[in-house]
């Protein structure tokens, strides 16, 4: 409940933590959805007054090889005067990034890497991922160039590879944006 009678419904998957996947949120003035998740998806759902906030987690090098739970996407629901549903859906400001040394150690390991496919080579795209989230245009082209130099990529590497270029292209606009 939203305040005013206003309310909005969550149909789906809750995992052990509290978190939720493969879900849909309705609009129940309109009966109408107004946003789904994947079941490869992962958020939190917190609700604060007259807002709701869905917090889409993603999995991220952000410390050396230690992968974290980070918040990458936040959208925002409440409903205005009329009493129809605004959305307002942003980045996470606060995203971890790497400072100028730790991009440089992940652009010569990518440089000195064997063209081997395995999980150390995605460890490498991750890293090189939040170099290039980080400003670094460098880091960004040895992302890019990824795929060239790891050949025959596919199956969960392929599109775990094909997830972060969508990142990294929402990520782009985002910055747009500002």
């Amino acid at each position: 409940d939203l305040g005013k009678g206003n309310k909005i419904a969550l149909c789906g998957y809750v995992n052990d933590d509290n978190t939720f996947s493969e879900f849909v949120l309705t609009d129940c003035n309109s009966k109408t959805n107004i946003n789904s998740w994947g079941a490869i998806e992962t958020c939190s759902v917190e609700l604060d007054i007259d807002t709701l906030t869905v917090n889409e987690f993603a999995f991220l090098p952000v410390d050396n090889d230690e992968y974290q739970i980070v918040v990458w996407h936040i959208y925002k629901y409440s409903y205005n005067e009329k009493n129809e549903i605004q959305q307002k859906s942003f980045l996470n400001p606060n995203l971890p990034k790497y400072n100028q040394k730790q991009i440089e150690d992940v652009i010569k390991r990518y440089q000195n890497a064997s063209n081997k496919i395995d999980d150390n080579c995605m460890i490498l795209a991750n890293k090189l991922f939040i170099g290039a989230i980080s400003g670094n245009l460098e880091a960004k082209k040895c992302f890019l160039e990824f795929p060239n130099k790891y050949k025959g990529l596919d199956g969960a590497l392929s599109e775990e590879y094909h997830d972060l270029e969508a990142m990294l292209g929402v990520w782009e606009n985002d910055q747009k944006n500002k």
